[in-house]
C-alpha cells in the first residue's frame, strides 16, 4: 500500500526486492503470488517450487489445478525442505526431478 511504501521511506532504509529464486528458495509463496498479480512474475514455475519448499501440499495441488507449470525444483524444494507427502504427491504426478532431488533427499 501506498501508506506502507511511505512509512518504509520515512525511515531511510533502503529496501531491495527479493528475487525469484530466493523466494522460491524459502518458500515465499505470499511473495510469489504478489508479484503474479502485478504481472510482475517471469516464471510461475515458482510458485510450485516454493509451495513444496514449504510443505504446502494443499496449495501445491490448487497451483497444479489451475495449470500453473512446475518443473524439477518443485521436487528438489520438497527433498531439502523434508517433506515426504509433497515430494511423493508430485512424482506420482509426474513432476520431473533430477540429482539434485536426490541430493537434497539424502541430507
Amino acid at each position: 500500500s501506498k501508506g506502507m511504501r511511505d512509512a518504509v521511506d520515512a525511515t531511510g532504509r533502503k529496501v531491495e526486492e527479493i528475487g525469484e529464486c530466493y523466494a522460491a528458495g524459502h518458500g515465499y509463496l505470499s511473495t510469489l503470488k504478489c508479484l503474479r498479480r502485478r504481472g510482475r512474475l517471469r516464471d510461475e514455475c515458482h510458485l510450485c517450487a516454493a509451495a513444496a519448499r514449504s510443505g504446502l501440499l494443499e496449495e501445491l495441488k490448487s497451483l497444479r489445478a489451475e495449470s500453473l507449470p512446475w518443473g524439477g525444483s518443485t521436487c528438489a524444494y520438497a527433498a531439502k525442505g523434508g517433506h515426504l507427502e509433497v515430494l511423493k504427491w508430485a512424482h506420482e504426478n509426474d513432476c520431473p526431478w533430477d540429482e539434485l532431488t536426490c541430493a537434497n533427499a539424502a541430507m
